[in-house]
Parts: structure tokens; sequence; C-alpha cells
């Protein structure tokens, strides 16, 4: 839930010129396809949301814009989202091994403070927490 209220904050921005003209050759190139509906649909879903950049991407940036290089469990804030975005990946897609009930405790305690500072730190430039 605390990753869910990051990733409600997050806003992807478009990734560059080159890369939007990739993805648009290969939308151009799918919808042209001889596959079943469904499946050209699924790609073309799929490939659409290429446009934008990762949601770790752009949560990474949120992280860097709001909290900069403040430290969580040994870790610059934005490391510290990658860490967790990870986490929550393993234990969503089922990759193992799964982290242990004492490594999701210890990032849960952690996390806590880092949504309660994303939330609620003034939105400051960079420099300012240089």
């Amino acid at each position: 839930m605390l990753v869910l209220s990051i990733e409600a904050l997050i806003q992807q921005r478009p990734r560059s010129a080159e890369a939007v003209e990739l993805v648009n050759r290969l939308v151009a190139e799918t919808e042209k396809s001889k596959l079943v509906d469904s499946e050209r649909n699924s790609l073309l879903g799929s490939l659409r949301h290429l446009s934008d950049e990762s949601i770790g991407q752009a949560g990474k940036r949120l992280v860097a814009e709001r909290l900069g290089n403040r430290i969580y469990a040994d870790r610059t804030a934005p490391k510290f989202f990658n860490h967790v975005y990870q986490a929550r990946s393993v234990l969503v897609h089922g990759k193992l091994p799964y982290p242990t009930i004492d490594q999701i405790n210890m990032l849960a305690a952690v996390l806590s403070d880092f949504v309660s500072d994303l939330l609620t730190v003034p939105i400051l430039g960079p420099r300012e927490f240089s």
C-alpha cells in the first residue's frame, strides 16, 4: 500500500522523440499485422504505453525532485525508491526468492517515513536538498 501511494503521485513524461517515433513505427506495423484481433489489440495497448517513461523512471525522478539525496536505509532517496520498487515487483510478480519477513518489515518501517516525507516535503528545487 505504501508503494501504491507513491505510484499515485507519479506522472509519467513522454520518452525522447526518437523513442516515440520507434514506438509509433511498431504500432503501425502491429496494426497492419494479420494477428487475431484480441492479440493485436493487446499488443497495441502495451506498445502505446511505451511512449511514456516507465513507472520506475518516473518514480525515481519524482523522488529525486522532492527528496533529493536524503538517506533512507543507507541509500539516497532515489536509490531507496529503486530498491523498494524492485522488492514490490518481486512480491507482485512472484519472482523467487521472495524477501524474508524481516526484510519486508525493515523496508516497511523505513518506507513509512519515506512516504511521509514524500507527501509532506515542500516541493523545492534540487539545489535546496543537495
